[in-house]
């Protein structure tokens, strides 16, 4: 296979292959240059030693998805916020269900910002963002006690909540019946 036994070097989208251990470079434009012989001058690119310690003996001939553990970090903590505030929502906790809020709402979207260039981890980070949003106006609409107040006819200021909710599920619509037809051989993490 290609890329048995060597060291797999990802920079800037591309990943490359090496068979020794050289001093590489990251210029400002961040391509890698490997450089033998002579050092490249510090004005001009940062300059990396690459010790056997940090190689990754890699093949990339199946089609994996890493998530870089800071990233999964903050998806974790997001789960944490999300269900802080649910179980504030269900024991009725407001002051701890609405500080909630801002961080769960604040981690989807940074979510879902740094999944953007992955047009099917973005669709599902959108659409779980559009109901973190609407749950979120359901339980403030609980708490301060406005849920069942009439807005127009038999529609309830709660009913308000299912603007995000079609929102999600256009957006999922969009990517599975539009867009994923249309990108057959565009990476799926889901």
């Amino acid at each position: 296979m290609d890329g048995e036994g060597k060291t797999l070097i990802y920079c800037g989208k591309k990943y490359f292959f090496i068979s020794h251990s050289p001093t590489l470079t990251l210029n400002k434009t961040h391509k890698i240059i490997i450089n033998k012989t002579k050092p490249i001058p510090k004005s001009n690119a940062l300059t990396l030693t690459l010790h056997p310690i940090f190689m990754q003996h890699t093949n990339t001939s199946n089609n994996t998805y890493n998530i870089p553990i800071k990233y999964r970090k903050m998806e974790n903590l997001h789960i944490v916020f999300w269900l802080l505030k649910d179980i504030s929502w269900c024991m009725v906790w407001r002051p701890l269900g609405i500080a909630m809020i801002l961080p769960t709402l604040a981690i989807a979207s940074v979510i879902s910002y740094r999944t953007r260039h992955i047009k099917s981890e973005l669709m599902h980070n959108l659409a779980m963002l559009a109901w973190i949003t609407a749950n979120s106006y359901w339980m403030l609409s609980e708490f301060l006690q406005f849920d069942h107040k009439i807005l127009w006819a038999s529609i309830q200021y709660k009913h308000i909540a299912l603007i995000p909710f079609g929102c999600g599920i256009l957006i999922l619509a969009y990517y599975y019946f539009y867009w994923k037809p249309k990108h057959p051989v565009e990476i799926e993490t889901l």
